[in-house]
């Protein structure tokens, strides 16, 4: 009876699900760096015409969330930027860096 207990419990602790990267400490959010060039801006997002993003999505206009304690009054209309997004917990992607770039520093691809 003892053996069969011990055995249940091994089998509920292998077993189990992983749990989100959030949720385990010392984990980061998964990120990705892009630039791009600022098209409209609120205190809570931001659209972008951008450049490819890694291997997460191609050149496109978006709109991203910005993280609360970024300040968007950094960055203008037209303005080319740098910035880092992150995934968040409910899946989408959040603006938690963003930087004016000179425009020859931009490596911006035009978007067709």
């Amino acid at each position: 009876m003892l053996f069969f207990l011990g055995l249940v419990l091994f089998a509920s602790w292998c077993c189990k699900a992983p749990e989100p990267a959030e949720a385990v400490p010392g984990a980061t959010a998964q990120s990705y760096e892009g630039s791009g060039r600022v098209l409209s801006l609120s205190p809570r997002s931001v659209h972008l015409q951008h450049g490819p993003i890694g291997d997460l999505m191609g050149a496109m206009e978006m709109t991203f969330l910005l993280r609360d304690t970024l300040d968007s009054a950094a960055v203008a209309v037209g303005d080319s930027v740098r910035f880092r997004l992150v995934q968040t917990s409910s899946g989408g992607l959040q603006v938690v860096r963003m930087e004016q770039v000179r425009q020859e520093q931009s490596d911006l691809r035009k978007v067709v």
